[in-house]
């Protein structure tokens, strides 16, 4: 995933919480994909996570936005898919670097 982190030894990855789960995952066109449950997606994101910090690379959470996601995936013709969720989550952590960034500039 492209992430704007990288340099940073992070990645944006994308989340979700508990109660927009089954909508969130109602909505993928790879919805077989996904864990069935919130509890089984955030054992696994977890888990994901921690493999990550062992590696020395921090995982940025970019909350899935159900208004927005669909919108952004539209506007640059992009399923709602595993690629259009990496392609979010690098978007937003983008935004917030950049956000930062001027904050300090």
């Amino acid at each position: 995933m492209s992430s704007p982190f990288k340099g940073a030894g992070a990645v944006a990855v994308s989340w979700y919480d508990a109660d927009s789960y089954l909508a969130v995952r109602a909505m993928m066109s790879d919805a077989h994909v996904l864990p069935a449950t919130f509890d089984k997606f955030k054992y696994s994101a977890l888990k994901h996570e921690e493999d990550l910090r062992r590696k020395g690379i921090a995982a940025v959470r970019v909350y899935l936005d159900i208004d927005k996601f669909p919108r952004f995936c539209r506007e640059r013709n992009l399923q709602l898919d595993a690629k259009g969720r990496m392609e979010y989550a690098a978007f937003v952590a983008a935004k917030i670097v950049d956000s930062h960034n001027a904050g300090q500039a």
